[in-house]
């Protein structure tokens, strides 16, 4: 936090820091309530309840968690997609130096302190962002819940549900950008207002953290100490607080931009991606700062940050494949994300007891990898017989029927720490990924998509939480999260091992590309007048057509990569730097083949599942089931993925 300037105490007393201030604050806040809207304010008679940690209901706050990233690799290496970047705290830079402001009272409207500074009023015009300012201003609704719309009041009467935190988005044309602001934390830590809150009676008001094209490091210590301060006014002043002391609102932060420390102090509702536990929920937020990231470049240092210590990860087998290691790399990474000691690190994962080491191996996933191995009930025989063949070390096999292993293993199940000296006798290093690297590998098998390729997200989420994901657990918002993060990190994990210690360039040409598919539903995209319509048979052989044609809504490169044929379209794709994946991802291209005379297909890869292509029968873009589209029935004699180049977009 930054210690410089007359509002430094101020918002000390805002988040609580000054043991005083903030429960005075937060007690004018509630005054405020019962005068300004009585009908959401805490009745007279009402009482919070004693809390010994301020924090939502738990004394432990469980930490959290994203589009997929493409790249430009280098040009003798082969081509891969990667990630993220580093999370060090940003440090002011030059032009990015705190500007002093009046603190922010909540008994002050926001028009009050627009009158005294500590606000500004956005402009329509100026400065480089200027541009989607104005988009803003013009289209204050963008990006909003339905039902959420329009509701503009003389003077807000009903209290405020959610305040969402984001990232501003570079990803796209400003008039198509979501989440519209109604504030904006500049890079000086100064905040402008957008769309005065107190005029509307919107559930949702939306705080955009200034950043610079690619910049996914969080933001820098001016940012981070305002969005604090201002996340606090608007929870104190607009939502509802409850009898027990809580607020009946959420703070939605699924990039990391508000400290921990605050949301525990304000005691809002935990958001969906808050029951993660923290390692999960941190990572989550990583690969969550590159949604609207733009492009960017990272070092390898960056790249390494998300994973393992290279010191302390082992190196890949002689009979490892690249692609199995990179996906037990993700999977680990996704699990004990930085922990200093991940083969030392213990969890409490309630009805599951303690989860241990690197992979987070619970008694139950223990249990599974004993059960494969020695069969149910376990047979000591089959331990010998991998010793024998050199598949085990007599060691191991020792230690694995000993009872002080299974003691060990109660202990896991009945949530009793175990020392450190315990874990490094009974569970070493060497049985951890003997252990993790079976179960990653057995999930892997599980977890594949209709054309066979690995869910790198859906296998983290078998090791978190002991199975294999149905689609109940799927439907989690913030298993949703986590699984898309998984992804995520699993692209940056290819990169890593095909190339490592080399700088990786990434640009989210897939989520241009996958807006445009979504926004292309219900259209004839092949009937543009760029394409002959006799030639695609009046759109029922539209597909290659029709994909080109949302690439150029994109703001793809949609001269060198057009194509009205299946084929020359991809080969077109691959010339200007595409590259086929092995780990589908929305916005990546699905290409079928049936062999030499036959016509193939191609589409777009949509989310959960689903696919944009051009339907023969309506003979317009679609959505659909990919299985279904691009599945084994519909006589594929090759199905696969191609990965548009980081330089395609035209930004």
């Amino acid at each position: 936090m930054s210690k410089h300037g007359p509002s430094h105490d101020a918002g000390r007393a805002f988040r609580g820091e000054l043991h005083t201030s903030h429960s005075d604050f937060a007690s004018a806040g509630e005054r405020f309530h019962a005068a300004a809207y009585p009908q959401f304010a805490r009745a007279g008679n009402e009482q919070p309840k004693a809390s010994d940690n301020g924090s939502n209901g738990s004394s432990d706050r469980p930490g959290q968690i994203i589009t997929p990233i493409d790249t430009k690799p280098p040009a003798t290496a082969e081509k891969t997609q990667i990630g993220a970047a580093a999370r060090p705290t940003e440090k002011p830079s030059g032009g990015d130096v705190q500007t002093q402001r009046p603190a922010l009272d909540p008994r002050q409207s926001v028009a009050k302190h627009i009158e005294s500074g500590a606000f500004k009023k956005s402009p329509a015009t100026g400065d480089a962002n200027a541009p989607e300012q104005a988009a803003v201003a013009s289209r204050p609704d963008a990006g909003r819940e339905t039902g959420d719309k329009t509701r503009e009041v003389t003077e807000r009467s009903e209290p405020v549900s959610k305040v969402k935190v984001v990232y501003q988005d570079q990803s796209i044309d400003p008039a198509q950008r979501a989440n519209k602001p109604d504030f904006i934390v500049k890079k000086d830590g100064s905040v402008e207002v957008v769309n005065d809150p107190e005029k509307s009676n919107r559930k949702e008001i939306v705080v955009q953290v200034e950043r610079n094209q690619g910049e996914v490091t969080g933001p820098n210590d001016a940012q981070r100490k305002s969005t604090d301060e201002l996340v606090a006014y608007v929870s104190d002043r607009m939502m509802k607080p409850n009898q027990d002391g809580t607020k009946d609102g959420v703070i939605d932060d699924q990039q990391g931009l508000v400290s921990e420390g605050l949301k525990n102090r304000l005691k809002t509702q935990p958001a969906p991606e808050e029951h993660l536990p923290e390692p999960q929920r941190r990572q989550v937020e990583n690969m969550q700062r590159f949604s609207g990231g733009g492009r960017g470049t990272m070092s390898a240092d960056q790249a390494d940050s998300y994973f393992t210590p290279r010191d302390q990860a082992p190196a890949r087998r002689t009979d490892e494949s690249k692609r199995d290691y990179s996906v037990k790399e993700a999977v680990a990474g996704m699990l004990s994300y930085g922990d200093a000691q991940p083969y030392e690190a213990v969890r409490n994962t309630g009805d599951r007891g303690l989860a241990v080491g690197r992979y987070q191996l619970t008694y139950d996933l223990v249990v599974q990898w004993l059960t494969d191995l020695m069969g149910d009930p376990p047979d000591e025989a089959r331990l010998d017989a991998l010793v024998k063949a050199g598949k085990m070390s007599p060691q191991m096999a020792a230690r694995l029927k000993s009872p002080q292993f299974r003691q060990f293993l109660e202990k896991l199940k009945s949530s009793q720490q175990p020392s450190t000296a315990e874990i490094k006798d009974m569970m070493p290093k060497e049985l951890q990924e003997q252990i993790g690297g079976d179960l990653v590998n057995k999930f892997s098998t599980q977890c594949r998509d209709a054309q066979g390729q690995v869910d790198v997200g859906k296998v983290a989420l078998a090791m978190a939480t002991g199975h294999v994901p149905t689609d109940a657990d799927l439907a989690k918002p913030e298993n949703k999260a986590f699984v898309s993060a998984g992804r995520r990190l699993g692209d940056i994990s290819d990169a890593r091992t095909d190339n490592p210690s080399q700088p990786l360039e990434w640009q989210e040409v897939n989520q241009r590309l996958l807006m445009a598919a979504k926004q292309s539903v219900g259209k004839a995209m092949w009937n543009s007048g760029r394409w002959n319509p006799q030639t695609l048979e009046n759109g029922n052989l539209g597909c290659a057509a029709s994909v080109s044609e949302v690439m150029k809504v994109a703001g793809v490169d949609g001269h060198a990569m057009s194509a009205a044929g299946v084929t020359l379209l991809e080969e077109k794709i691959l010339k200007e730097g595409g590259y086929r994946v092995n780990n589908p991802q929305p916005g990546d291209i699905v290409v079928g083949q049936r062999g030499a005379g036959q016509h193939g297909h191609i589409g777009i890869v949509g989310e959960d599942g689903k696919v944009y292509h051009n339907s023969s029968a309506k003979r317009q873009w679609v959505e659909a089931d990919l299985s279904t589209v691009f599945g084994r029935g519909r006589g594929f004699t090759d199905v696969h993925y191609v990965r548009l180049p980081a330089n395609a977009a035209n930004a």
